[in-house]
């Protein structure tokens, strides 16, 4: 499996230790522009008085500023007692099987399932009560604005919601993930209403 350590942090002399890794090997290309890429943390130290952490989820880049946003998927502890790495590895070798066959599933259906009409993709941003009116009518424009309406996918309505999620509510990063949480459970049922 190909990963790379992009950054490591030292805490109070190695009592505590944080590894972000990059798993390109599983990124998942969505279309010319887009990736959901794997990233992880691991969290530990010398001393046992932290435990042992190994925490995974997805990122994409949203913005041609290099802005992401990300999700937590697993978060996953031991104590230092007993072979530590061992029960990290086998509960990471678990996950990447089902969350990267989860992610394509999701992924493909969305950018197979189409509207039928615009009408139903105003239906569907109406019902978003989880927003004001004044971010449901700049969804979309955003979607209208870059002439995907011709592609009438729950993809591009996807990326409607979050380009307006990120770009245009001045919210704090806890906010915005609400928002993201609201919009992938929303999403999960647009297949069911149509």
């Amino acid at each position: 499996m190909d990963w790379k350590i992009k950054s490591f942090h030292e805490i109070r002399g190695g009592q505590k230790t944080i590894t972000n890794i990059e798993f390109s090997e599983l990124s998942k290309k969505v279309n010319k522009k887009d990736t959901l890429n794997l990233t992880g943390y691991i969290v530990n130290g010398y001393n046992g008085f932290s435990s042992a952490k190994l925490i995974l989820g997805f990122y994409r880049v949203v913005c041609k500023n290099g802005m992401t946003i990300d999700t937590k998927e697993l978060q996953i502890g031991y104590r230092h007692v007993g072979n530590v790495n061992e029960k990290l590895i086998e509960q990471f070798k678990m996950y990447i099987e089902n969350k990267v066959k989860k992610a394509t599933i999701l992924i493909t259906a969305m950018i197979n399932h189409r509207f039928k009409n615009i009408k139903q993709i105003e239906s569907v941003i109406d019902k978003s009560d989880w927003l004001g009116e004044k971010y449901k009518s700049q969804i979309y424009n955003a979607y209208k604005a870059e002439k995907l309406a011709q592609k009438l996918t729950f993809w591009r309505l996807f990326n409607a919601y979050t380009y307006v999620i990120t770009h245009n509510m001045k919210i704090n990063q806890e906010s915005r993930l609400n928002y993201y949480r609201h919009l992938n459970t929303e999403s999960k049922e647009w297949e069911t209403r149509f």
